[in-house]
């Protein structure tokens, strides 16, 4: 007769079940197709590191897994063409379709498209020099529906102007997101979406002095918060900045969206410029200083911050943070000669800088 020791039993019952588990975590339950997308953080030999909205993701290299290089100039599935993962690299913007496990942040890829970062940084420049040449920004001050005329405020480094943007049938009307200044997420807007006090950026050309014709217009909610940093948290991506205006403690969240960027030599060198009556907008500066991360900026630093309008005054999250903006407005004295303080007409509505991104 066949006897069972209860030991055994009870060992076999757990080895069962610690195969199962394996099993379980090699193949996760509660897969669906879908895609996903982000910026690449590493690239191994069977897997990827994906940084997207919703935290970081694995993409799994499979057998058949399929790559495509999807050019930034005209960046279309229709344009792509076949790749390898040799081709992809860290920071480089990555499409994945397959099976996504969200629970695992997992997805076993089947077709993988690539951006290049070397071509979005080269779009970018050829872009910004376009904006540069026929775009203006400011901040709205009316709008006339009647008319489909919208009126700006425009601040260079020296001076202030008004400009009316005509919208024209053939307008191309968006509207940047609360939580986001990238083109790439701007929805389809209306001019009756266009507030007063809205940030607007306009491509076309000048039939006049005081007119501007747009063939793309661009608004937004967003406000500028200017401090020097009296804490930094790498570990949390946090700073607590000192309101120049205010004199208020702000916290400023960095998440892994927010653009920051350090004022470059190169550009401290263009404020003379500007203020002897060559203009050039603190955004156009902006998109051209070095990306710079948490852990670079120090105590005693002087940050603009561009957040949305309706955020909490005291703690806001980044869309754009420029650091090392006392070279665009250098401190006057204010009272008697010699005295060190900033006044807050210096730094109150940084021109240009929270106008966004350039499409």
């Amino acid at each position: 007769m066949l006897s069972w020791n209860p030991r055994k039993l009870i060992g076999l019952t757990l080895c069962i079940a610690a195969w199962a588990a394996a099993a379980r975590a090699q193949v996760p339950e509660a897969s669906r197709l879908g895609r996903v997308q982000g910026e690449v953080l590493s690239v191994g030999k069977n897997e990827i590191l994906l940084s997207t909205s919703y935290g970081p993701f694995t993409i799994r290299i499979e057998t058949g897994t399929e790559f495509r290089r999807v050019p930034a100039q005209g960046p279309f599935l229709k344009n792509a063409v076949t790749s390898t993962v040799d081709e992809i690299s860290i920071a480089d913007k990555l499409l994945v379709v397959g099976e996504v496990y969200p629970i695992y942040k997992l997805v076993r890829g089947r077709s993988l498209f690539v951006i290049p970062q070397v071509e979005i940084s080269r779009r970018n420049v050829r872009e910004a020099e376009i904006w540069d040449e026929r775009g203006v920004s400011g901040k709205v001050t009316a709008v006339n529906l009647e008319k489909n005329l919208v009126t700006i405020k425009i601040r260079n480094l020296a001076n202030y102007s008004t400009l009316d943007i005509q919208l024209q049938p053939n307008t191309i009307v968006k509207r940047y997101t609360p939580l986001s200044a990238k083109y790439a997420d701007a929805i389809t807007g209306r001019i009756v979406d266009i507030r007063t006090g809205d940030v607007l950026r306009a491509l076309g050309s000048r039939p006049g002095v005081n007119t501007f014709n747009a063939e793309i217009v661009v608004t937004g909610a967003f406000r500028t918060t200017v401090g020097r940093v009296v804490s930094v948290s790498d570990t949390t991506g946090e700073l607590i900045l000192e309101d120049i205006r205010t004199r208020q403690y702000v916290t400023v969240v960095c998440g892994p969206d927010a653009d920051l960027r350090r004022l470059s030599v190169s550009q401290q060198l263009v404020v003379p410029a500007a203020q002897l009556g060559r203009p050039r907008s603190v955004d156009s500066i902006f998109y051209r200083s070095p990306q710079v991360g948490v852990r670079d900026i120090r105590i005693g630093d002087t940050v603009a911050v561009s957040s949305a309008r309706l955020a909490s005054p005291t703690r806001i999250s980044a869309i754009n943070l420029l650091v090392g903006v006392e070279y665009l407005f250098p401190p006057r004295p204010a009272g008697s000669i010699g005295s060190a303080q900033v006044t807050t007409g210096d730094w109150s509505g940084l021109p240009g800088f929270d106008y966004a991104d350039f499409p």
